[in-house]
């Protein structure tokens, strides 16, 4: 898996939860449900979600508390749906990979990154977001399937 540094703008449309890192599988389901039901008849120039979430120097365990967004990769200038929020991420500096492979090995994305920052020097930048993007290129049925991972770093 390779990385790089790109920079990028990311406007996202969508909706804020909350919940314990245990439960985040069922937590997308559901916001998922929800973002659908709020977007019914808003058409949209993108089918391409993205979840955004902010980093944190808290261990990984199952009780960690998560906030995170969840929606739609939009220009900005569409009409926004009542119930979502607009999330505008300008020019930042991420480390991107692709990821490819079963969603449960994702952790293996973000590995890469993390050995990319170390051999780099390089630090996460806690203060915007890390972004995943799943375009047509995700399944969750397949085993190939790709998304894309970008983690800030600062400059």
């Amino acid at each position: 898996m390779t990385c790089e540094i790109v920079t990028r703008t990311f406007i996202l449309d969508g909706i804020r939860k909350e919940c314990l890192f245990k439960d985040f599988p069922t937590a997308i389901s559901s916001v998922k449900a929800e973002f659908a039901d709020r977007t019914q008849g808003i058409s949209s120039e993108a089918d391409t979600e993205l979840i955004f979430y902010r980093t944190t120097d808290e261990e990984l365990h199952p009780e960690r508390h998560e906030n995170f967004y969840y929606g739609r990769l939009v220009n900005g200038d569409s009409e926004l749906a009542e119930g979502l929020e607009r999330i505008r991420i300008t020019e930042q500096k991420f480390v991107s990979t692709v990821y490819r492979g079963i969603i449960e090995d994702i952790w293996k994305g973000y590995q890469a990154i993390n050995e990319y920052l170390k051999e780099h020097s390089l630090q996460k930048d806690s203060s915007s977001v890390v972004v995943e993007l799943y375009d047509q290129r995700f399944n969750p049925e397949f085993a190939d399937s790709e998304m894309e991972i970008y983690m800030p770093i600062k400059v």
